[in-house]
């Protein structure tokens, strides 16, 4: 069966449900589906649920190792800058000086462990990721020197959905988009402080996202929803807002604060 029929058929299978807005079509080296939907706030807190409970066959929960970062236990030697507010690292687990200087990705994640997402972003969080971007610079001002690249060539950019549910800006020096090949969609930096001073709450309205199975989708909700429940954005994760102590005697920490 060709794609095109493909299409038809799950279309028709799926036209009925609410929370469809329409299927893409994505070739993979052959046919991989996609259904978009609208995923509500209570939905995604039920997607938090599920991320902060369910296990993998590692015994792992999807925060794990982003946690495990800020105890100190993995990517230590890796870390190029600590503040009292986030971390800066490559996305590759390797040092900076490792890295092609001409193409890499950099991530910035904050200890406050309510930040899961770009839903839970409003306008007091501004100013916090102002401060970040101007971190990010002051690192690469340190590590590629002063002048020494292209402030044009960086882009900063959250990805919905995540893999990783604890919030963490991407700062991708030349980097491409391949839109189809991925499951998230990209939100700039940029748009996302408009919105944010626009409407505090822009991002706690429905927002588009892909999944695979859209019954699967709903049974985990079904089954994680926290209707009636006293849950947020947070809630049962540990309080790492005193992580930074753990690096202060490193120069990831010594450099920048």
């Amino acid at each position: 069966m060709d794609w095109k029929n493909k299409y038809i058929k799950y279309k028709n299978k799926y036209i009925n449900l609410k929370k469809l807005i329409e299927i893409e079509k994505i070739l993979i080296g052959g046919y991989k589906k996609w259904f978009v939907v609208k995923e509500t706030w209570s939905d995604y807190l039920a997607t938090l649920n599920e991320k902060d409970t369910k296990v993998n066959d590692k015994g792992k929960k999807n925060c794990d190792y982003i946690y495990d970062i800020f105890r100190g236990i993995k990517e230590r030697d890796f870390l190029m800058c600590v503040t009292k507010e986030f971390i800066i690292l490559p996305s590759a687990a390797k040092p900076f000086e490792e890295l092609d200087k001409t193409h890499f990705n950099l991530l910035v994640m904050p200890f406050n462990k309510k930040l899961r997402t770009i839903r839970d972003l409003d306008r007091s969080h501004i100013p916090l990721l102002n401060r970040m971007v101007e971190k990010v610079y002051q690192v690469l001002d340190y590590y590629l020197g002063k002048g020494e690249y292209d402030k044009n060539n960086i882009r900063f950019e959250f990805h919905y959905t995540p893999s990783t549910y604890h919030l963490h800006l991407h700062c991708q020096m030349n980097s491409e988009h391949h839109d189809d090949l991925k499951r998230h969609y990209y939100y700039s930096l940029e748009n996302i402080i408009s919105n944010l001073k626009s409407n505090s709450n822009f991002y706690k309205k429905p927002i588009k996202i892909k999944v695979k199975n859209i019954n699967d989708w709903k049974n985990m909700l079904k089954k994680y929803s926290v209707k009636g429940k006293k849950f947020e954005s947070g809630s049962g994760v540990e309080d790492f807002s005193d992580a930074w102590k753990n690096f202060i005697n490193m120069d990831c920490y010594k450099l920048f604060n």
